[in-house]
């Protein structure tokens, strides 16, 4: 049986902890459908979904390492992230780890047409988080305006009537740190100093490296209040010297670029999808140090690492995920952008029709209700016996069941994205810059299953029902931009091809 973990969070007070186990129920409901086993569940309470730096979902994406499961499950797709680079990245790691996620309100299926569904999904939750993001800018940018607090109030300083002014109690904590650490003390004889002397953190707790990293760059310290675009000199009582304060920043800047050099790592987001040509084995990333100092990163067969007896060169990183990407791209551009909107729409019409009917499981609630009801009334009469417990039990975890399935069913009906929306979502991916890492990472996410590499060409098999496959000359992959017949895999990739839809 599959194993999966439970991902769950709500982000303001009007989800409640109650929305959390009805959360929860739909989850477990959901596994016991599908055959799937719940090991653990991570939960964030009061944590907004516009970012990843949430505590469970990052012990989450570790865990998922440990190969102790196979899917996380979530409530909806915005449970897990409201920003589509952070779930495409978010996901990549969980795929490479050999982990799904699946989700209980927005089942599309595991194809291309589902994933392309998911993508649409998690654009529309970006929207709505954007937009209620620039609604709350306004309000602030126009206390901004005024040099009022807005956000973080830093360590020294505390608010009256709306603005910063020096906290008297406080204030020798900055000081100290911003004198020695311009005096070359190290930030952790720093933290031990302080903590010597009694001081703790905002939190109650001693300080340590950590906690002196975004204090040394706030130029609130030196009089200057920032708010995204807006600058005011003199905001902010000035607490720090500027001599004091501009050899802070010279330090700190030398530090972070030692550490950049010494730190730097290859991000090598084709692994998982990668594959000799010869062997089949998967290759991996490998990194090699020139005579001069310079890094090399390569994609290494693991069968010539095994020695197997494959003769696999080394490719070199970039130029291989240039030339799959571009190669993705080309072919992505060829479609029609009306045309596999609107079969998209309509094979989503057609999947909700066959697998989420909302009428019978309410035929059968009522039913189920009626007979709770007959059970309740024959104990009150009767004094009832364990056979009527029994009954009444089995009858009230029925009515659960039927209420979450209610619940999914009618989600998804109301989650039908339009052609329109959709339309706009195929653009947003075409206008991916894919010259970025991130952009990069996107359309590899989006459209590539697996690739084997040859000496002389790629062999590339998109996220299609059928698995076609197109063939690119490594030393012309610009040839994958003329007209061809396997363009048109593209379209299957993207759902134009009708096809039975699959449901996780």
């Amino acid at each position: 049986m599959k194993k999966a973990v439970i991902y769950a969070r709500f982000s303001c007070d009007k989800q409640s902890e109650q929305s959390i186990e009805g959360q929860l129920y739909d989850c477990y409901h959901y596994a016991e459908q599908h055959g799937i086993t719940v090991v653990h569940e991570y939960i964030d309470r009061a944590m907004t979904g516009k970012n990843d730096d949430r505590p469970s979902f990052q012990q989450m994406l570790k865990d998922s390492a440990l190969h102790e499961w196979e899917h996380v499950i979530v409530w909806k797709l915005d449970r897990f992230s409201r920003n589509t680079i952070d779930s495409a990245l978010n996901r990549q790691i969980l795929l490479k780890n050999g982990v799904s996620l699946l989700s209980v309100m927005e089942s599309f299926g595991e194809d291309a047409s589902g994933q392309m569904m998911t993508h649409i999904v998690e654009a529309i939750n970006e929207y709505y988080s954007a937009d209620l993001r620039e609604k709350t800018i306004r309000g602030m940018r126009q206390s901004a305006l005024k040099a009022q607090s807005t956000g973080h109030i830093p360590l020294g300083y505390k608010v009256v009537d709306k603005k910063l002014v020096i906290d008297e109690e406080t204030r020798a904590i900055p000081e100290t740190v911003f004198r020695m650490y311009a005096a070359g003390e190290r930030l952790t004889d720093i933290a031990d100093y302080l903590n010597a002397q009694g001081f703790r953190n905002k939190r109650g707790k001693p300080f340590t490296c950590n906690s002196f990293y975004d204090m040394l760059s706030n130029e609130k310290y030196k009089g200057i209040y920032k708010y995204k675009d807006i600058v005011i000199e003199g905001g902010v009582p000035q607490m720090i010297p500027d001599e004091v304060f501009e050899k802070v920043r010279e330090k700190l800047s030398a530090n972070r670029k030692r550490a950049a050099k010494n730190a730097a790592r290859a991000d090598y987001f084709l692994s998982g999808k990668l594959f000799c040509g010869y062997c089949g084995e998967p290759m991996s990333g490998l990194s090699g140090t020139a005579r001069n100092g310079d890094k090399h990163y390569y994609y290494r067969c693991n069968g010539v690492q095994k020695k197997t007896g494959c003769h696999k060169h080394n490719e070199h990183k970039d130029r291989i995920e240039d030339e799959v990407c571009r190669a993705a791209r080309a072919l992505f551009d060829k479609m029609s952008v009306e045309e596999t909107a609107r079969t998209i729409h309509e094979m989503y019409i057609a999947a909700l029709a066959l697998n989420y009917d909302v009428d019978t499981p309410e035929i059968q609630l009522a039913e189920c209700k009626k007979q709770a009801e007959n059970v309740v009334n024959a104990i009150a009469q009767t004094g009832g016996n364990q056979m009527l417990y029994n009954k009444i039990n089995e009858l009230e975890e029925r009515i659960n069941q039927l209420e979450s399935t209610i619940r999914v069913n009618r989600a998804m009906a109301d989650n039908v994205p339009s052609v329109e929306q959709i339309k706009v979502l195929i653009d947003d991916i075409r206008a991916t810059d894919i010259n970025t890492m991130e952009g990069k990472k996107t359309i590899a996410e989006i459209m590539i299953s697996k690739v084997f590499v040859y000496d002389d060409k790629l062999t590339i098999v998109f996220k299609d029902k059928d698995g076609k496959k197109v063939d690119i000359p490594l030393a012309a992959v610009n040839d994958a931009e003329t007209n061809s017949p396997e363009t048109d895999c593209i379209l299957s990739a993207l759902g134009s091809q009708t096809g039975q839809r699959r449901t996780t």
